[in-house]
């Protein structure tokens, strides 16, 4: 790809330098058991797998994905990717305020999302669909060891509105990150609402 100087920021690709990222997560997250869907990746030049982009994600024959819609005064406080300096491992860590409880919800998200040993891949949104490009728009945490989720539940809490709040992370993440990207913002936006159209619960 041919390198492109902005007068603010530099990038590689055919990027229009105007329209910088920004920051900030969607409020609504998909999630489904590792065991539960097939990842396709694109492939290097090489030849290779490229585990930073996904092209698609098929759930397995009679499952579904888990859609959260994130609520309170700060939906997605967290979403991130952190090294250890020394073993270079990537930590993925993403915490959701659902502003939800109840026995459905209970049942139908917190038990499955919360099951020992259970791992997930868990599909977020940023804010600004990607930039210009579309290509960052569909994080993608789990594809390396898997997203393991905890929950808390604090009835006192104004942020979270008493309600559920989860705790998800992958102790061995990508480099990089994983992205879900087809062609395009707009195809890519196309699958990501196919997902939610196959969820259990829209919390």
């Amino acid at each position: 790809m041919a390198f492109v100087q902005c007068s603010q920021k530099s990038v590689a690709g055919n990027i229009n330098c105007d329209q910088s990222h920004s920051e900030g997560v969607k409020t609504v997250a998909v999630a489904i058991n590792r065991d539960d869907v097939v990842i396709t990746y694109a492939a290097n030049i090489d030849g290779s797998v490229n585990k930073n982009e996904i092209t698609s994600l098929t759930p397995v024959a009679g499952k579904k994905w888990i859609a959260i819609q994130a609520q309170g005064d700060v939906p997605i406080p967290t979403a991130t990717s952190s090294q250890d300096a020394e073993s270079k491992r990537v930590t993925d860590t993403i915490q959701i305020n659902t502003g939800n409880i109840g026995a459905g919800f209970g049942s139908e998200v917190v038990a499955p999302l919360t099951t020992k040993g259970a791992k997930f891949i868990v599909i977020v949104q940023r804010s600004d669909n990607g930039g210009d490009s579309g290509d960052s728009a569909f994080r993608v945490y789990g594809t390396g060891q898997g997203v393991e989720f905890s929950y808390t539940e604090d009835m006192n809490d104004q942020a979270t509105y008493g309600c559920e709040q989860f705790i998800g992370v992958d102790g061995n993440g990508v480099k990089g990150g994983s992205w879900l990207f087809d062609t395009d913002y707009a195809t890519t936006n196309t699958l990501f609402k196919a997902l939610l159209a196959a969820n259990v619960e829209t919390a």
